[in-house]
C-alpha cells in the first residue's frame, strides 16, 4: 500500500494537467496564478516536542517554503501574472511512510486547508479574473483536489492547471 501511495505522489510531481486554455481573459489580460508549494518540510514537532506529520510553519519552515515560492514566481510566473502562493500546513516527508490508516487523516486535513485557502482567494483576491492553478509535488496533488471540488462558475475562469 505504501509503495502505491509513494508512486502516486511521484507521478503528481511529474505530471502537469492542462485543461485547455480556451478561456482567455477579456478584462485586463492579467491572469492570476494560484500556486501550492511542494513538500518542503521533512519532519516537524509541535510546541510540546511531539512528532507531528504536518508542517508547523516555524520560521525555518516558512523560509524553506518562501524560497520555493520566490523561485517559482521569479522564474516561471513573473509578469503579467498575479502570483498568489499561500503558506499551508503541508504534510511532511515522514508522513509518507505512515500506514494508510494514519496517513489519510493527515492528508485530509491538508486538503481541507488547501480548499479553504483557494475559496478565500476566490472570494477576497481574485475579483473575477481568470486564473491558473499550479503546484509541484504535494502542491500538484492538492491542485487536483481543488479541481474536484470547484464549482462550474469558477471552473469557467480557470485557464489551466
Amino acid at each position: 500500500m505504501r509503495l502505491s501511495r509513494i508512486a502516486v505522489y511521484i507521478l503528481s510531481v511529474l505530471v502537469v494537467i492542462i485543461i485547455g486554455c480556451t478561456n482567455k481573459s477579456k478584462s485586463d489580460g492579467v491572469v492570476d496564478v494560484f500556486y501550492l508549494v511542494s513538500t518542503d518540510i521533512v519532519s516537524a514537532t509541535d510546541a510540546d516536542g511531539n512528532v507531528t506529520y504536518r508542517a508547523t510553519l516555524t520560521p525555518e519552515d516558512s523560509l524553506a517554503i518562501k524560497a520555493e515560492m520566490d523561485y517559482v514566481h521569479t522564474n516561471m510566473f513573473k509578469e503579467p501574472f498575479n502570483f498568489i502562493s499561500p503558506h499551508y500546513h503541508q504534510s511532511t516527508v515522514h508522513a509518507l511512510s505512515l500506514p494508510r490508516a494514519q496517513y489519510d487523516p493527515v492528508y485530509n486535513e491538508v486538503v481541507k486547508e488547501a480548499l479553504e485557502l483557494f475559496e478565500d482567494y476566490i472570494k477576497t483576491q481574485n475579483n473575477g479574473r481568470h486564473f491558473i492553478l499550479a503546484g509541484f509535488s504535494q502542491g500538484a496533488m492538492l491542485v487536483q483536489e481543488i479541481m474536484k471540488n470547484m464549482d462550474k462558475e469558477t471552473l469557467k475562469r480557470m485557464e489551466a492547471a
